[in-house]
């Protein structure tokens, strides 16, 4: 019979590692784990919206669409990164 990892060493290989993978965030200043690349980040970023394209159409609702470049306009702003 096999024997599973005690919590607390789970705990404690998950904590020595995690200062490993962790960055600030600009914006908040608060400490995060990175798990992704930016680039990887990017690339699926690229995949999920040609996937998203490929299956629905594009609204032609002209105010929604003003809606949702304002907003993702104020998001990009504040990410500190530039259009790619």
């Amino acid at each position: 019979m096999g024997r599973a990892f005690h919590p607390l060493a789970l705990l404690l290989i998950v904590l020595s590692l995690s200062p490993l993978g962790c960055e600030t965030v600009p914006y908040t200043g608060r400490r995060q784990i990175q798990l992704v690349s930016p680039d990887e980040e990017t690339k699926m970023g690229v995949q999920s919206y040609q996937e998203i394209v490929g299956k629905a159409p594009l609204s032609t609702d002209g105010q929604a669409n003003a809606l949702v470049q304002r907003v993702g306009t104020r998001i990009a702003a504040v990410t500190g990164l530039t259009e790619q």
